[in-house]
């Protein structure tokens, strides 16, 4: 999955979860709770899809990004 695929996924998922959050809020009488339960459900659906789209580490990983891992330190060690 790309990044960009990711991040219309997870747009995709906090805009889910407003609607359920607004659906939820429809029975709570309190005022304010129209927005409060949506806002709380989509926050929490954005803070766990954080890292939907970063690389996983496997321990045979030789390049990211395009750039060589140096995981040798014996050599002089270079800044970009």
């Amino acid at each position: 999955m790309t990044r960009e695929q990711a991040a219309i996924l997870r747009l995709v998922l906090v805009c889910a979860a407003w609607a359920i959050g607004q659906l939820l809020a429809l029975g709570v009488p309190l005022p304010g709770a129209d927005f409060v339960i949506p806002a709380a459900f989509a926050a929490g659906v954005y803070i766990v899809t954080e890292g939907l789209a970063r690389p996983r580490s496997s321990p045979d990983a030789k390049y990211w990004r395009g750039r060589r891992l140096d995981d040798d330190e014996r050599g002089p060690r270079r800044w970009n």
